[in-house]
């Protein structure tokens, strides 16, 4: 379908209607339906700043900041004040909205200088997001500082001795570690997961970096305290240096398929990679030998999927293990009952970030729409969303965008559909 520019409206704009939400994950798919749900009898006023590139999207408006000094709840407060990413899950028993951030920053500090963290995982409790997202609190460290949940990597421990009593787990095994940032996370049946990968080497001019490997820390207790789930690591690279069974699932983005597995999509280190699939039982989660893997998929949508590292092993050069195919950064995947389709956003050929869909987690998976490119915010990358980001049971979502320059922090963005 031939793209076009719709045309800017007067601000105009209904209530929020919450997303009836499904514990600790998405909502439940609706079959294999092609056609959406008749749209809400209300009228949907495109407001002015806002922009579409697709026939397929009423519009889509960067609502403001969602982290640093000019956010809707200033984050310095949590020694936040630079940051990106923001993987999100939610806990249905409290009805908490947990985000996870990546590499941060605290410029903030007193008497000068600047604190450097891996992640902080922030929460809220009003899901009302008309306005923005308003936090409640964060994970909380020492000495007033927020929680980092992943390992601590030698940089930080180099840089920045005042987090180490924060990290149960100690230090990171490899010292050529330089960060730990999140990649994905999810909530399952009480228990909080979050997936990250271990950053080789530095990040590159070019928006690129390597990874060692992605591996998973839990939380049984609402947060509090978190563990490394041992076993549970996709080698990319080796502490030798040398390539792993699992080059492509250096970034993994987990997803609740309401099926009975929990799915992973994984990229490689970068942006320039493609996406493969793997899946594993909700009571096999923590079993690496477990998982299994999506090989391909014959004309009738039988697909042939390759258990535990032998299955890693067999997909490893295997094109026709793509899903989607390269050039995909940061990757993100939730139901979207509106729609009535699983959907993909991810940062395409480094240049915009696009949307995709599929009635079964491991596709066909659609053509890409563009939500948004580099004319409409610079220095993107992200866009992350969630099934509780959502309200009109999915016409609006909501995503978490990252930008590079000239401010480094996440907006929160709001798109409409068709």
């Amino acid at each position: 379908m031939k793209n076009k520019l719709i045309k800017l409206g007067a601000i105009a704009f209904a209530m929020t209607t919450p997303l009836s939400l499904f514990a600790c994950g998405d909502p439940k798919p609706n079959g294999d339906n092609p056609d959406p749900p008749d749209p809400p009898a209300e009228e949907w006023t495109i407001p002015q700043g806002s922009w579409s590139h697709s026939d397929r999207i009423m519009y889509v408006r960067d609502l403001g900041y969602c982290t640093g000094e000019k956010a809707f709840v200033d984050t310095s407060e949590y020694n936040m004040t630079g940051t990106d990413l923001g993987f999100s899950f939610y806990d249905d028993e409290l009805k908490r909205l947990y985000v996870s951030f990546g590499d941060t920053n605290n410029n903030k500090v007193q008497g000068g200088g600047n604190e450097f963290q891996s992640n902080v995982t922030l929460y809220t409790d009003n899901l009302d997001f008309t306005s923005g997202i308003k936090w409640t609190g964060a994970l909380a460290g020492q000495n007033g500082a927020s929680r980092q949940v992943t390992p601590l990597a030698h940089r930080i421990a180099a840089q920045n001795q005042k987090y180490w009593g924060n990290v149960a787990m100690g230090d990171v095994t490899n010292s050529n570690v330089i960060s730990t940032i999140p990649t994905g996370a999810l909530c399952l049946n009480g228990t909080y997961y979050i997936w990250y990968m271990e950053v080789r080497g530095e990040f590159e001019a070019t928006g690129e970096w390597s990874v060692y490997r992605n591996c998973v820390v839990k939380s049984e207790d609402k947060g509090v305290t978190w563990t490394k789930v041992q076993g549970l690591d996709w080698v990319c690279y080796d502490s030798s240096e040398q390539e792993g069974i699992a080059p492509n699932f250096g970034q993994i983005c987990p997803l609740d398929g309401n099926d009975g597995y929990v799915y992973i999509y994984g990229i490689p280190g970068g942006r320039s990679g493609g996406v493969k699939l793997g899946r594993v039982a909700y009571d096999r989660i923590e079993d690496f030998e477990s998982y299994e893997y999506y090989r391909s998929q014959d004309a009738d949508g039988n697909v042939d999927w390759r258990k535990g590292s032998n299955g890693l092993r067999s997909i490893k050069a295997q094109s026709s293990s793509y899903i989607v195919a390269p050039m995909c950064g940061e990757i993100s995947v939730c139901y979207n009952p509106y729609l009535r389709r699983f959907v993909m956003t991810y940062l395409q050929g480094n240049t915009s970030i696009v949307i995709r869909r599929s009635s079964k987690p491991w596709g066909k998976w659609s053509d890409s729409d563009v939500i948004m490119n580099q004319s409409d915010m610079n220095g993107l990358y992200g866009g992350f969303g969630n099934s509780a980001l959502m309200t009109h049971d999915g016409k609006r979502m909501y995503l978490f965008v990252s930008e590079w320059y000239p401010a480094y922090n996440v907006h929160f963005v709001e798109v409409v559909f068709n």
